[in-house]
């Protein structure tokens, strides 16, 4: 058995045979294919918590398949999120893969929770729906089942590198530190309760969490909420719009396109409770409702860059 390109760790896919899969070349047959969605971000916040979330879109095979991805990096784990995998492609499967090994040592445990499996590096731990384990050799791939035309599909699993079994049962147990908040079409929340982080990835900006500290936005964004002394926060965001021109693929860029210049945007968010606010980086603009109990925070963000805001709770 060889590597299978359908089966790209970490990917959501279509497997595809082999006269399909092929590439056919060449910029104007569709090389280097770009999607129509703009939401493709990544946050760091420490050495210990980073994440990455995007929104895909095939424009050119089959524009029925999309899906949401994200990563959520834990000081112990990962946490690998999927929602809203869909296609309407009746004729081949949809799969999002856990691991291609070429190395005997590999393992697979199914408990009541989902399945925990291991390579020769890592360990994962899936919570429920299906998991595959195809073995021939020295060659094993471990792939989760979304079916055919799935229509709102979507997975939560775990990689650690310390191959903690104990952690990944608790992590699949009812006592889990995780806590999904959101996790589908219009965002990705997650919270680690024993740690006070938050991370977010909010995809629709009409979107209220009245229950969270970030409240709403006005343009898609992610962030990560980092909770300090004093009912304070830290809060690191990244708007990815770049604002640029879009085309199907690379074959249709002109030189305008390729240096035309990423432009500003206002960004706001809607925090729940009043708080001062500073950011490092720039200025900002602050406004308090001290009759809602919100904090309205500006910012212009540009090129996808992080920006840090330390709020630090009001006296009133």
């Amino acid at each position: 058995m060889n590597f299978d390109w359908n089966y790209i760790p970490g990917a959501t896919t279509k497997v595809l045979p082999d006269k399909i899969l092929q590439d056919k070349g060449g910029s104007s047959s569709g090389h280097r294919n770009f999607s129509d969605e703009t939401f493709l971000t990544g946050v760091h916040a420490s050495e210990k918590n980073a994440m990455f979330s995007f929104r895909m879109h095939d424009i050119t095979y089959d524009q029925s398949f999309r899906a949401n991805k994200s990563v959520f990096v834990f000081e112990d784990f990962l946490l690998c999120l999927g929602s809203d995998i869909q296609t309407k492609d009746k004729r081949y499967q949809t799969v999002t893969t856990l691991f291609q090994s070429f190395n005997s040592n590999t393992s697979e445990e199914k408990i009541p929770e989902g399945y925990i499996l291991t390579d020769p590096s890592l360990m994962y731990a899936v919570k429920g729906g299906t998991v595959q384990t195809l073995c021939e050799g020295s060659h094993t791939r471990a792939y989760i089942e979304h079916g055919n035309t799935p229509e709102s599909a979507q997975y939560q699993y775990y990689i650690l590198k310390s191959k903690n079994k104990a952690l990944a049962r608790q992590l699949l147990s009812n006592y889990s530190p995780i806590e999904i908040i959101a996790q589908d079409n219009d965002a990705h929340i997650v919270t680690h309760k024993t740690q006070g982080i938050t991370c977010g990835a909010l995809f629709n900006a009409r979107k209220k969490y009245e229950n969270q500290l970030v409240s709403q936005v006005n343009i898609p964004l992610a962030y990560i909420q980092e909770k300090q002394i004093n009912n304070s926060f830290k809060l690191s965001i990244c708007e990815p719009d770049m604002r640029r021109a879009s085309r199907p693929h690379m074959g249709l860029l002109t030189e305008e396109d390729v240096i035309q210049q990423e432009k500003p945007y206002d960004t706001q968010l809607t925090v729940n409770g009043l708080y001062n606010v500073e950011c490092p980086q720039k200025t900002i603009k602050v406004s308090l409702d001290k009759e809602k109990n919100k904090t309205y925070i500006t910012i212009s963000t540009i090129r996808g860059e992080n920006y840090t805001l330390l709020l630090h709770q009001t006296d009133n």
